[in-house]
């Protein structure tokens, strides 16, 4: 068979392949052993019928010829000619059977995955198959020094790695053909799942960071195509319905969170922002659970970047999501959520060049963009997130324990206990896995908060008194706290090695503190009269009662006089809005009447120059007749003139010109008459002269004798000379 098909290839070099004979051919190629025969019959096969019979109908043997060309392509891992082939068959069935296409794809990826599956069975059972898996042999003692591989990773870089390179390349090439077939978009998204799975499961990072790009780039060349449509594009393009959009979003959160299994935080950002162009697409909002798992995701990689104040706001979101999804949201849930919020955010750090969300990382823009995406505020300080957590009864959902963190950062002052209140308060912490992870950060906020309240009460102070306060185990942290917090601006120290103490400048707090301790002196003063003094709060209180029945008696009065000058400034806004009215009304009439001006202007201007056209086509016609009537003279007289003489000339010029001419003419027929009268009269004279020589003869003929003689003499002399005249 293979002898003949070269023949017939030999013979015919040019002739399509019908299918068929390629079908019966490659099974007869198969029975005899020889599949790679087979497969280029096949290939030829479709290659041919794609190039060179495009408007050739589909048949379904073309569905068995797909079919085992897909399982030689995978029994002998040719993935290139595979792409190749099934190019050419979506060519031939995207217009006529789509589902088609879809069969051959799903094949395609089953056989892979089964050979992959087989090759790593195989490879397993060739370990379990060794005598003594202890016992190591010369030959693999020497492999192992030699190559620095065991016994395993020789099987597997044998067996299972070129299946699953082919797996690999299955994957990209169904994803290449389908990217641009909206029929099988769900298949797209399987491929998309597997593909997934493939690198969670052997941890493959570089290929995720390819099939992500791959993705991008297939859904950037979906958005050009919309942008200028082909005018051979019948079938809808992916995005172009809600159902296309959700399966691509589907696919963009699993992305996701493939991308966080495998701890690759940059591909989950982009992917973040991947999701986020989809939504904009989308007119309807993502599903509740969806928004959950995105918030989830879009949490843990703030806390990876350490944007803690994304981070805190996430998990706010995420909380009020939960409570309008969740009907049956238990207080444990709840008060888990709500102490990841306020941990969040607590634990941001005290810097003040550092204070807002935007100025954590001003050099990424996308980070800006993010931030306008989800609806946090861009200059969102962390007291004014405080602030608003506790404003929004945050406090109230959250264990004591968790709430007394928050009292001993933000309103209590006590530099010398504060380390040790922390501690029995971080106690809860220890048994949630959740909320350990804070404790650290914590703990650097509370060395700083003790630092910052020091240097107030302290001018100078022991550095072993100092580390005792702060918590700190060793010296050399807290010497590098104390540079920290200086260069962040929250106090002004030096360290004296000598005298073993820490120096604080307390002119750093003069001017910022003036304000806050003059409030702190009159409240604490208020306190102080009080307590001396119970009697002035009774007046005070007196003072008040009497004022309110002096506010009492005036209400009616007051309430009159508010409600008629309510009452007159409605008036007067009436009487503006009817004024306003009266003179939009007359500038509509003025507007009006001069449009009504301007449209009789201009109906009589267009009257005019339809006139002026009438008379001037009638002139072009009475000049046209004139130059015809001219021509026709001209051509009556025979004048020496053409109808383009007289064309380029004027009616004036033209008449002028006929009579010139005329008169030429009459000249020249008169000149012609002259002459020939003249020659007339000449020959009149020549004849008359003739004649009267031949009658004189004949009178001299009665003389006899000598004139006979002569006139017969003269006759012939003038015979002769009347010949030679005639």
């Amino acid at each position: 068979p293979v002898f003949l098909a070269n023949i017939e290839r030999t013979m015919y070099p040019g002739a399509p392949v019908r299918p068929e004979s390629a079908l019966s051919r490659a099974q007869q190629l198969i029975a005899v052993g020889q599949k790679p025969a087979a497969l280029e019959t096949l290939h030829s096969a479709l290659i041919n019928k794609a190039r060179r019979n495009q408007r050739a109908e589909w048949t379904p043997v073309y569905d068995d010829v797909a079919f085992l060309y897909v399982d030689l392509c995978v029994e002998l891992r040719k993935a290139r000619t595979c792409k190749d082939g099934l190019m050419q068959y979506r060519s031939l069935t995207q217009h006529v059977n789509v589902q088609s296409l879809g069969k051959v794809m799903e094949r395609l990826l089953t056989k892979a995955q089964d050979y992959a599956r087989d090759a790593q069975e195989k490879a397993d059972k060739m370990m379990l198959s060794l005598d003594d898996l202890d016992e190591e042999t010369p030959e693999t003692l020497a492999l192992s020094l030699v190559s620095g591989e065991r016994a395993k990773d020789r099987t597997d870089r044998e067996v299972v790695t070129p299946w699953i390179k082919f797996l690999w390349e299955t994957y990209r090439n169904i994803l290449d053909l389908l990217r641009v077939t909206t029929k099988l978009e769900p298949l797209y998204k399987a491929t998309c799942k597997c593909a997934f799975d493939f690198c969670t499961k052997f941890k493959r990072t570089n290929e995720f960071r390819r099939l992500t790009e791959t993705l991008r780039m297939h859904l950037q060349g979906v958005q050009k195509m919309k942008l200028n449509p082909s005018p051979f594009q019948t079938a809808p393009l992916p995005l172009s319905t809600p159902d296309s959009l959700q399966i691509h979003l589907e696919i963009r959160f699993a992305q996701l969170e493939t991308a966080a299994t495998l701890e690759l935080w940059q591909e989950a950002f982009r992917s973040i922002e991947d999701i986020q162009g989809l939504m904009s697409l989308s007119d309807t909002p993502l599903k509740p659970q969806m928004m959950a798992s995105f918030y989830e995701k879009l949490a843990q990689i703030f806390w990876v970047s350490k944007h803690l104040l994304f981070y805190s706001n996430t998990w706010f979101k995420l909380l009020v999501l939960s409570k309008t999804l969740k009907k049956t949201l238990t207080e444990q849930e709840a008060q888990t959520m709500a102490a990841h919020v306020l941990l969040g955010a607590l634990a941001v750090p005290l810097d003040r060049r550092m204070g807002t969300c935007v100025d954590y990382d001003l050099g990424k823009e996308r980070l800006r963009r993010m931030a306008d995406m989800l609806n946090f505020s861009v200059a969102l300080s962390r007291q004014e997130h405080l602030a608003e957590l506790v404003s929004k009864g945050l406090l109230a959902m959250v264990r004591p324990e968790i709430a007394r963190i928050y009292e001993l950062f933000e309103t209590q002052f006590c530099p010398r206990d504060l380390q040790s209140r922390l501690d029995a308060s971080l106690e809860v912490l220890r048994g949630d896995a959740s909320l350990e992870k804070y404790a650290p950060l914590l703990r650097e906020v509370m060395v700083t908060r003790v630092l910052i309240q020091t240097a107030r009460v302290y001018d100078v102070i022991a550095l072993p008194d100092l580390q005792r306060l702060t918590g700190l185990p060793a010296m050399p942290l807290l010497e590098r706290a104390l540079l920290r917090a200086v260069r962040d601006g929250h106090l002004s120290a030096r360290l004296n090695h000598t005298e073993n103490a820490v120096h604080f400048d307390t002119r750093f707090f003069a001017s910022e503190n003036v304000r806050s301790q003059l409030t702190r002196l009159a409240v604490n003063l208020r306190q102080a009269v009080q307590a001396i003094r119970p009697e002035i709060m009774v007046q005070r209180a007196e003072a008040k009662r009497k004022l309110m029945a002096e506010v009492l008696a005036r209400f009616e009065a007051e309430h009159t006089r508010i409600v008629e000058r309510k009452a007159l400034i409605e008036r007067r806004k009436e009487q503006a809005e009817r004024d306003a009215q009266r003179v939009a009304a007359q500038e509509e009439q003025r507007a009006a009447a001069q449009a009504a001006q301007m449209k009789e202007a201009e109906k009589r201007r267009m009257q005019e120059e339809a006139r002026k056209r009438d008379e001037e086509h009638r002139r072009k016609l009475a000049e046209e007749a004139e130059l015809a009537e001219q021509t026709k003279q001209a051509a009556a007289m025979k004048l020496a003139i053409t109808k383009d003489q007289l064309a380029k000339v004027d009616a004036v010029a033209r008449r002028a010109l006929l009579e010139k001419k005329a008169v030429e003419q009459r000249k020249a027929q008169e000149d012609a008459e002259k002459r020939l009268q003249k020659q007339v009269a000449r020959q009149h004279h020549v004849t008359r002269a003739l004649r009267e020589a031949e009658w004189t003869p004949r009178k001299e003929a009665t003389v006899p004798g000598r004139r006979g003689r002569a006139a017969a003499s003269t006759r012939s002399g003038s015979g002769a000379c009347l010949s030679s005249t005639g």
